[in-house]
């Protein structure tokens, strides 16, 4: 009762208006913000799926105009009611949409990016597909990449990388056993 007065999960309750589940860039400036999405040449308004486009076009632009509405210049944070508005293919391509970005020259460390990457982690269910453990895998590669080039002074940033190392490499399993996870975050 008490969620649902606070406008967490249920179909009763406001939801905040998100982009559509295929719209990489649109999911990408709504979770780190304008500010941090702009930039990105050449692969960036290119999402990679042209099936239904005429209708997809129409529903975009339906759904475009309520989610861009009020989006904050730093993007959206990974709420709890956010988060659970989401279901489980929604979250799965989420995640999939910031690890490829992430994968694909954005700072994957970012205190924005690795918040919503954090909380889908912590919101989807296993047994994963065997594509989406792939995801993780080449993101558990870049973040292991971009651990090697932080100072030991830049604690922040290493923490926050530390933890998505450790819960791709050890919990999803990607990371070879404990001993070969904890030797990367290490």
């Amino acid at each position: 009762d008490k969620c649902s007065l606070g406008g967490i999960g249920g179909k009763e309750t406001d939801r905040i208006p998100v982009p559509p589940m295929k719209d990489r860039p649109g999911w990408h400036m709504f979770c780190v913000g304008t500010d941090e999405a702009r930039g990105n040449i050449g692969s960036y308004f290119d999402d990679g799926d042209e099936d239904d486009e005429e209708e997809d076009d129409k529903n975009v632009q339906e759904a475009e105009s309520k989610w861009r509405e009020k989006l904050p210049s730093g993007g959206h944070s990974p709420s709890v009611r956010l988060v659970l508005q989401m279901d489980q293919v929604m979250v799965r391509r989420v995640l999939s949409h910031l690890c490829y970005y992430a994968t694909e020259g954005w700072a994957p460390h970012s205190p924005q990016r690795t918040s919503w990457i954090y909380a889908l982690l912590a919101r989807v269910e296993r047994p994963l597909h065997r594509d989406h453990l792939a995801l993780l895998y080449a993101l558990l590669k870049e973040l292991t990449l971009v651990r090697t080039k932080i100072k030991p002074t830049q604690r922040d940033e290493l923490s926050r990388v530390n933890v998505l190392i450790v819960i791709i490499g050890i919990y999803f399993e990607q990371g070879g056993g404990y001993s070969n996870t904890m030797e990367l975050a290490h």
